[in-house]
């Protein structure tokens, strides 16, 4: 099957479409390439693009209650050091399995060096008011907390993806986001367009984007939906 653009729906209407000026085959690979310190730099800024896509979609997919943000008491864990960091955050997120929430969670780097991490999570949380409308987290355990209710839901999944744009130095091979299983996904469909028709659907977008990759370059477009903006333009 040959296609040109790739369509994702969201449940909240909005539609995503990603068209490329060459056909291209479903289930086409980039073919191999040596591993020069190059090529390994560009697989790691396609590992990136990936996981901001996939994090963008799922805070597009589903609904969350809370905007959370973890910091590391050095006490307890080196803020310096992902792995040490990334053991808090799975050993946070078991509390929230248990406690029937959904999440998606991303880290972000300071300018020294350190780590914090943000989230959305849906559900009940347990919850200390501290002031202007924040809470902190009380079952967290390894630092200091925010938790703000979330007003605006058309406009987080760009705010959180975001977070992931940043030059963040994640480990080669470990984990850039976490999300709970259960979380809905995008419906895609892929389909065959002229020129002239996707031009249409570019023309009455909300949102425009060009993007770069192993894969070539694609033109990127949303329409309908809540009136979210798409992510950071780029290439």
């Amino acid at each position: 099957m040959y296609y040109n653009v790739r369509v994702k729906s969201y449940p909240d209407g909005t539609k995503q479409y990603m068209y490329s000026e060459r056909m291209k085959e479903k289930g086409y690979k980039v073919e191999k390439k040596e591993n020069t310190g190059q090529e390994v730099e560009r697989k790691e800024r396609d590992n990136m693009t990936r996981a901001v896509q996939k994090v963008y979609d799922l805070a597009r997919s589903n609904v969350f209650d809370w905007f959370i943000t973890m910091t590391f008491d050095p006490e307890k864990v080196d803020r310096y050091d992902y792995d040490a960091c990334a053991d808090a955050i799975k050993g946070f997120t078991h509390k929230l399995c248990l406690n029937g929430n959904q999440w998606i969670i991303v880290p972000e780097q300071h300018k020294d060096g350190a780590y914090h991490f943000h989230g959305l999570v849906s559900g009940d949380l347990d919850l200390t008011y501290h002031a202007d409308g924040v809470y902190n987290l009380n079952d967290y355990g390894y630092g200091f907390t925010t938790a703000t209710k979330i007003r605006d839901r058309a406009r987080v999944s760009t705010y959180i993806a975001k977070y992931l744009t940043k030059l963040i130095t994640v480990p080669k091979g470990r984990k850039r986001y976490w999300a709970s299983r259960s979380l809905q996904r995008p419906s895609e469909d892929l389909v065959v367009m002229s020129s002239e028709e996707y031009g249409e659907i570019y023309n009455s977008a909300r949102f425009q984007k060009v993007i770069d990759s192993s894969f070539g370059s694609f033109i990127m477009c949303e329409v309908g939906g809540e009136g979210a903006t798409g992510l950071e333009n780029s290439k």
